[in-house]
């Protein structure tokens, strides 16, 4: 009890001699002795969590079963249990690799079974053997695949992958058609290799909604972070249709639990829903996602996420007092928070007209972005540094130095620089064209 509520409470554990009196021994307390007690109840606690594992796996019991039984000969238990796991098969609603592997451990052990009984010149099971071994294999064979390509971005590691090509033929030729993770992953390897063609998004992305019954939830979670993860690569190339795709993908992984680790949502998902619902206008949505799912946030990021959010809901909405007063709240402790929140000041300001609010916080942005050349990567420094020497530009600019607005704005579309917030400045930009078109025609008429 001692212990538990220590862990409970988060504090150090008592002395040794405390935790041994709360044992009630009625043995002495020796150094020994309680390393040994100790000992023993570590192993006790391992061989529960195995067993709850163990008995928490329906495939893994059934089969181990099938094998014990056939082990010691028990025939007409041995027959009736194949009988109930053959059914169980049958009926398992998910087709993912563990299910073929057992698949394959049953037929195998039946086959060595009939093999024991003298039915070796009878019709066996090797077609059901071999067929569950090949489904087992090259699943996971592809799914490392998967993991390998999705890997090559960030590390240049070369894998052994041998008969990866000789697989990929197989399916080409028509082979594992009626294996839905097989045909997934196939997509997701396409998707990889071509991912200029959108052919093979939209064709994983039909598989998913129609097999997703069909799949383990690990599967479906790595299956559908693959699609996200090409949505995002198509919106960072300009591809503006892929937020609404990537905005769908995270709602249907909402519905199905797919977001949630431990039963919790990591801030940075609940942002980057966020983001997606903003930029497509889902002003209402967004508003109910994050009253609804804040709680899903751990406590000790949840004040700062929820804030950080509401911040950025409020400045699609144009309501740009309201996000001064939740900036103030923000913990800028965390760098990815400064820095959004510091982008948000930023245009924040442009907005309200500021003027001297944005110039004496440009240079301090500059200076933060400088220092932190160890925590942000070059490329995004450079993004945020465009950002504040595009905006300031543009604050500039008088109305009627139409051609220099219109330049600059080229000078943004042909830019091959990353650019923070480049939609935005776009929008400025436009705007000032629009004042001025609008003006004109207020004199004409």
């Amino acid at each position: 009890n001692t212990i538990v509520q220590h862990l409970k409470d988060e504090l150090p554990l008592p002395a040794k001699r405390i935790i041994w009196k709360d044992l009630r021994s009625k043995r002495p307390y020796t150094d020994p002795r309680f390393r040994k007690t100790c000992n023993d109840a570590l192993q006790l606690v391992e061989s529960f969590l195995s067993s709850e594992a163990y008995f928490g796996d329906v495939l893994l019991e059934a089969s181990t079963r099938l094998k014990a039984l056939s082990d010691k000969s028990l025939q007409p238990l041995y027959k009736t249990n194949f009988v109930r796991v053959k059914t169980l098969m049958e009926r398992f609603p998910e087709r993912g690799p563990e299910y073929y592997f057992y698949q394959y451990q049953i037929e195998k052990n039946d086959y060595e079974v009939r093999q024991s009984n003298l039915q070796r010149f009878k019709i066996s099971n090797i077609d059901a053997i071999l067929e569950n071994l090949d489904h087992f294999y090259v699943i996971e064979k592809l799914r490392y695949f998967c993991e390998v390509l999705s890997r090559r971005t960030f590390l240049k590691h070369q894998y052994n992958n041998i008969l990866i090509e000789e697989i990929i033929s197989l399916i080409e030729a028509g082979g594992f058609s009626g294996v839905p993770l097989v045909q997934i992953y196939y997509q997701i390897i396409l998707s990889h290799l071509h991912p200029d063609n959108e052919e093979h998004y939209f064709a994983l992305k039909g598989l998913l909604q129609k097999h997703s019954p069909l799949l383990p939830a690990t599967e479906m979670k790595e299956m559908y972070t693959s699609a996200l993860n090409y949505c995002n690569r198509r919106i960072n190339q300009g591809q503006g249709k892929f937020i609404r795709e990537a905005f769908e993908m995270y709602k249907e992984s909402l519905v199905k639990e797919l977001l949630f680790d431990k039963k919790k949502l990591s801030q940075w998902t609940f942002k980057n829903v966020v983001v997606l619902a903003l930029r497509l206008g889902e002003f209402e949505w967004a508003e109910h996602f994050i009253k609804e799912y804040r709680w899903y946030i751990p406590e000790k990021y949840r004040d700062n996420a929820v804030t950080y959010n509401l911040a950025q809901l409020h400045f699609y909405q144009g309501d740009y007092n309201r996000v001064l007063n939740l900036l103030q709240a923000i913990d800028y402790q965390d760098v990815t928070y400064n820095i959004g929140a510091k982008t948000m000041l930023f245009a924040t300001y442009y907005e309200l007209k500021e003027w001297d609010a944005l110039y004496a916080l440009a240079e301090s942005f500059k200076v933060f972005i400088h220092r932190r050349k160890n925590t942000i990567s070059e490329g995004r420094r450079k993004s945020y540094v465009n950002l504040i020497k595009y905006t300031i530009k543009l604050q500039k600019l008088k109305i009627h130095q139409q051609s220099e607005i219109s330049a600059l704005l080229d000078k943004l579309v042909d830019s091959k620089e990353e650019i923070a917030s480049a939609n935005w400045i776009k929008e400025k930009i436009n705007q000032k064209l629009d004042t001025k078109a609008n003006l004109l025609r207020a004199e004409s008429t």
